[in-house]
C-alpha cells in the first residue's frame, strides 16, 4: 500500500514537471516567435525608411540636375545681358563726356561772346532802334562815323552792286545791320563764307550810311572779330 502511494506521489511530480517544462517550452516559443516578429517588423520599417530615402534622394538629384540644366541653358542669356548692360554703360559713358564736351565748348563760346560785345561799340539791335525810334538824331550822331558793331549773322551774299552783304540780325521782324564791302579778289561772298557763317557771333566796323526802311547799312565795312 505505501508502495503505490509512493509510485502515485512520484508519478505525479513527473506529470507536474512536464507540464513546468511544456509551459516554459510555450513561453519561450512565445518570446521567439514575439521577437521574430519584431525583428521582421523592423526590417520592413528600415527597407520602407531606406526606400523611401532613396526616392527623396532621387527626386532631390533629378532636382539638382534640373535647377543646374536650367542655370546651363540661362547663362547665355544672362552673358547676353552684361554684354547690354555693359554696352550701355559705355554708351552713357561716351554720352556723359559728350554732354561735358558741349557743355565746356558752349561756356567757351558764350565766354567769347561776352568778350566780342564788350569790344564792339554797340549792338545791331541797339543801332537799328536808335534810328526806328528818331531817325533825325540818330543821323546826327552816327551817320558818317564808324563804329564796332556786334551782332549775329543772318545771312551772307553778293548784291547786284558788286558787293558782299554780311547781314547782322537786329531783333527780327525784318530789323537788320548790312555790313556791305566791294568784291575784290580777296573779298568775295567764298572768301567771307570760309571765315564766318550764319549764327555766328561776330564783330564789324563800318562807316554809318543810315537806315533803309528796316535796315541800317555800313559802307566800307569789315570783319574785325570772330
Amino acid at each position: 500500500m505505501n508502495e503505490d502511494r509512493s509510485a502515485v506521489g512520484t508519478l505525479t511530480f513527473l506529470v507536474l514537471m512536464v507540464n513546468i517544462a511544456i509551459f516554459i517550452v510555450m513561453v519561450l516559443l512565445f518570446n521567439s516567435i514575439k521577437k521574430t516578429n519584431e525583428t521582421l517588423e523592423n526590417i520592413s520599417k528600415n527597407s520602407l525608411t531606406s526606400s523611401t530615402s532613396k526616392t527623396q534622394g532621387k527626386s532631390s538629384m533629378d532636382s539638382i540636375i534640373q535647377d543646374n540644366k536650367k542655370d546651363s541653358d540661362s547663362d547665355p542669356q544672362e552673358g547676353d545681358n552684361e554684354e547690354e548692360e555693359q554696352e550701355e554703360d559705355e554708351n552713357q559713358q561716351d554720352q556723359n563726356s559728350q554732354d561735358e564736351e558741349n557743355s565746356q565748348d558752349s561756356s567757351t563760346k558764350d565766354e567769347e561772346t561776352s568778350q566780342l560785345e564788350e569790344e564792339a561799340d554797340l549792338t545791331a539791335e541797339e543801332l537799328v532802334e536808335a534810328f526806328k525810334e528818331d531817325e533825325e538824331a540818330a543821323d546826327q550822331k552816327y551817320k558818317s562815323n564808324n563804329y564796332l558793331i556786334f551782332g549775329e549773322v543772318a545771312e551772307i551774299s553778293e548784291t547786284d552792286s558788286d558787293k558782299v552783304n554780311i547781314l547782322l540780325d537786329a531783333g527780327g521782324d525784318g530789323k537788320s545791320v548790312a555790313c556791305l564791302s566791294p568784291i575784290t579778289q580777296s573779298n568775295t561772298q567764298e572768301s567771307v563764307e570760309e571765315k564766318i557763317k550764319t549764327s555766328d557771333k561776330i564783330v564789324v566796323e563800318g562807316r554809318v550810311d543810315g537806315i533803309y526802311e528796316n535796315e541800317v547799312e555800313l559802307e566800307n565795312c569789315s570783319l574785325k572779330q570772330y
